[in-house]
């Protein structure tokens, strides 16, 4: 029998807004909380057997309704609950204008769409193993996905600690042969510093 999947929170820059404005106060011009302190409340709030769907609703809360600039708080659902909102308004004015005006991330150049492109990724791998970061970043090319070395693995580590996938590596025991998908191709450097890991040797699986 299979084990029920740990309810964990995301680290995501919308959900972080969101929880940090409900429950500490205006998250501009300046936080109040630290990021731990969000991240530790979050993991007391995901509903046992539900945690993927609380996460996405934050986070897509935070997207539409919660944003960074425009936040709806007259017709919030949380407005009677919300220690932000009696101060949003003054704090927004506070704001310099370059911060207000700046671009916004594209989508597709966000953490969050390459968390979720990796975790499509896994759900075809039928190996028992998983597949190797080399193999992975290769897929992830051929969908046209525009990621870095060093990003993705930072991306499925992560995952890891979120408890969404496995990271294994050769050194821990790891028995799988590396991916035939990196034969005799250029490799870009997975770590910073004069030891980098082969990424052959880091393969990654869902729990």
């Amino acid at each position: 029998m299979s084990e029920v999947p740990k309810a964990v929170p995301f680290y995501d820059t919308n959900m972080h807004r969101v929880l940090h404005r409900v429950f500490f106060g205006p998250d501009v011009p300046a936080a109040t909380a630290k990021p731990k302190e969000v991240t530790d409340l979050a993991a007391g709030l995901v509903p046992p057997g539900r945690g993927w769907a609380w996460n996405q609703a934050v986070m897509e809360f935070g997207a539409l309704r919660c944003t960074a600039r425009r936040p709806a708080c007259e017709d919030c659902p949380l407005r009677d609950l919300c220690k932000a909102r009696p101060r949003m308004h003054k704090a927004l004015a506070c704001v310099p204008r370059a911060a207000k005006n700046g671009p916004a991330p594209k989508y597709r150049d966000t953490n969050i769409y390459l968390r979720g492109r990796v975790l499509a990724r896994l759900r075809e791998v039928s190996a028992p193993g998983g597949v190797g970061l080399y193999e992975l970043g290769r897929q992830l090319r051929g969908d046209a996905t525009d990621v870095q070395p060093l990003r993705l693995k930072e991306v499925v580590e992560s995952l890891e600690r979120d408890g969404l996938a496995r990271v294994t590596r050769a050194a821990e025991g790891s028995e799988e042969a590396p991916s035939a998908g990196a034969v005799g191709e250029a490799r870009a450097p997975y770590a910073a510093g004069p030891e980098r890991e082969d990424p052959d040797e880091i393969r990654v699986s869902l729990p």
